[in-house]
């Protein structure tokens, strides 16, 4: 966003897997099954690297507001969803900041979504060594449904890929949602 022209442009991300958002009676197990790495350095590398004047903000989703980050008129959102255990909180405290368009790209489930039952999501409950605890897996509609209730406007799905993990390939949706309002409230 900052080469094409934005003024101002903030990451968020938790500061470390203890941050995360793991079952509170399990996060001892969970933390243990998972590498104690400090997030953000290939954030801070790449910033020193290019010269970047981007912003790394530590901070859940969940604590999102006008108040904590301001609103920006494009909002782009990417892998989260899944790995949260109240999608609907994030994509509400979303939508308080943005005061445009928001692109929201998270993984689906093709199968679950073969059996035409309208805003499914499968809760899977998973640990991989990879990209930590997934929680559910939606259909695009309810992907939208979710922004729907969000109170994003104007949702079109904008494209489908799989992209190529580790482990396998992972089947993603790309939805534009807008907010345009100013009100915020």
């Amino acid at each position: 966003m900052e080469k094409r022209g934005a003024a101002e442009v903030i990451g968020i991300d938790v500061n470390s897997l203890a941050d995360c958002d793991y079952p509170r009676n399990f996060k001892t197990e969970y933390l243990s099954a998972q590498p104690r790495t400090v997030k953000g350095l290939g954030f801070a590398y790449a910033r020193r690297a290019l010269r970047s004047r981007v912003q790394r903000r530590i901070l859940s989703v969940y604590d999102l507001s006008p108040q904590t980050v301001g609103t920006f008129d494009f909002v782009f959102m990417s892998d989260l969803l899944l790995h949260l255990r109240e999608p609907l909180r994030a994509l509400e405290a979303i939508w308080s900041v943005t005061g445009g368009d928001a692109i929201i790209a998270d993984a689906y489930d093709p199968a679950l979504e073969a059996t035409d039952e309208p805003g499914a999501i499968r809760f899977i409950g998973v640990l991989d060594g990879y990209s930590g605890l997934h929680w559910w897996l939606p259909t695009p509609s309810a992907l939208r449904a979710l922004l729907t209730i969000a109170r994003f406007e104007d949702i079109e799905e904008i494209s489908r890929f799989e992209l190529q993990t580790r482990s396998r390939a992972v089947p993603k949706v790309v939805l534009r949602a807008r907010h345009e309002a100013r009100d915020m409230a």
